[in-house]
């Protein structure tokens, strides 16, 4: 996604200015006394996706979500060259994809998750529709997308998305 977007926007004073809109949005988000608001990474950039944690990654969209739907967030519209309409669903599509990052590692009813199908496949096909893969690519024929499809079912079998974890096994701790 941030990839896109950087690809979109190119180097040079809208990529500037949002980075700077971007680092006044998250000094403002540390003053809320909610301590739920995703923390976001202001090193690189907001759209640099490199050297970054995924929890950073969520709190740099939270970021770009609280930004376009300001005057100033106007600037990112422009960049990525975007129609009303575009504009329209690529907003959408920020509620949407924060909102199903947090209901994966929500407890839910089953009833609820049997019926989320449809709300998830919707979010994927804007993922696709907005941030298209480049030539020479498999297109969003990969696994991360696939896996994400199946995320549903597998929560109906074994509980909320926290209980899944693809990162590396830690069988050096079992013997402390």
């Amino acid at each position: 996604m941030f990839r896109v977007i950087a690809d979109k926007l190119g180097g040079g004073m809208i990529r500037n200015d949002l980075d700077a809109q971007h680092v006044r949005m998250m000094k403002s988000i540390r003053r809320q006394s909610k301590c739920d608001f995703p923390r976001g990474a202001t090193r690189n950039g907001i759209v640099d996706g490199t050297k970054c944690q995924a929890s950073e990654r969520q709190g740099n969209l939270f970021s770009l979500a609280c930004i376009a739907y300001t005057a100033n967030g106007l600037v990112l519209k422009e960049g990525m060259e975007m129609t009303n309409d575009k504009w329209k669903s690529f907003l959408l599509f920020i509620r949407q994809y924060l909102a199903l990052e947090e209901w994966f590692h929500a407890e839910n009813d089953k009833e609820e998750m049997r019926q989320a199908h449809r709300k998830i496949a919707r979010v994927l096909k804007l993922i696709q529709d907005l941030f298209p893969r480049g030539d020479g690519t498999n297109g969003y024929n990969i696994p991360k997308m696939h896996g994400m499809a199946k995320m549903q079912y597998d929560m109906v079998l074994f509980g909320c998305g926290i209980n899944f974890f693809g990162g590396r096994e830690n069988h050096h701790t079992k013997n402390l």
